[in-house]
């Protein structure tokens, strides 16, 4: 569960018996925390799982966005060639894991990966080595190969540094880059929520053959 403090005893108190476990990863929070649920599920330890992302705006997170130069002020326009930052997104999302596949079912997870840069506490490493490291790591879980793949829903903060980076992890991954795409220019980023928002935008894109948009104006695209 990756949320504000005080969602937790209202989703727990519905339910006798649960497990809580709670991600603050930042960003990566929400995908943590389907990651975790995932391994629960896969494992047998638990049957179905219920994983929740949401964060807050406040002064103080958009003041330290605005202190690190991050922040846009003419709107997110992720992969863009003018793209000057990140707008901010304020929101829940919840999805239901199973541990078996359904007829209900909106999609299935056939592998996850994960990995920390380690480079930077505000910068991500411009050559995209963790990024690259995690897409891995997940492609070999899911026994595929990386022509099998045909979009990849990216974190496209639209920051000068993030698309970059993401961009040349992407190279080292696929011969050819497949449909690639952020809803952030939509919805702002999210922070803590943003895994989770993320994984329904897929599943749904999944469920009825539709790519998700990149909604950038009229300004030319990096992908």
């Amino acid at each position: 569960m990756s949320c504000h403090t005080f969602l937790i005893p209202t989703v727990s108190s519905k339910f006798k018996k649960f497990k809580i476990t709670c991600f603050n990863t930042a960003c990566a929070s929400g995908g943590d925390a389907i990651s975790y649920a995932y391994r629960e599920l896969k494992y047998n330890h638990y049957k179905q799982a219920i994983v929740i992302g949401a964060d807050t705006l406040s002064p103080i997170t958009a003041s330290g966005f605005m202190s690190l130069g991050a922040m846009s002020l003419k709107g997110c326009k992720p992969f863009t060639t003018n793209r000057d930052g990140m707008s901010l997104g304020e929101g829940a999302a919840c999805i239901v894991l199973s541990s078996q596949y359904t007829s209900n079912s909106y999609s299935e997870i056939i592998g996850v990966g994960q990995a920390n840069d380690h480079y930077h506490i505000t910068a991500p490493n411009p050559d995209g080595t963790a990024l690259f490291t995690a897409m891995n790591n997940a492609i070999r879980e899911a026994n595929i190969k990386p022509s099998q793949i045909n979009y990849v829903n990216a974190h496209g903060t639209g920051t000068k540094l993030n698309d970059v980076m993401e961009l040349n992890a992407l190279h080292k991954v696929f011969k050819d880059i497949p449909s690639v795409s952020s809803s952030k220019g939509q919805i702002g980023h999210t922070l803590g929520g943003a895994g989770v928002f993320e994984a329904i935008i897929v599943a749904l894109a999944i469920q009825r053959h539709r790519l998700p948009p990149n909604i950038v104006g009229q300004n030319k695209l990096l992908v």
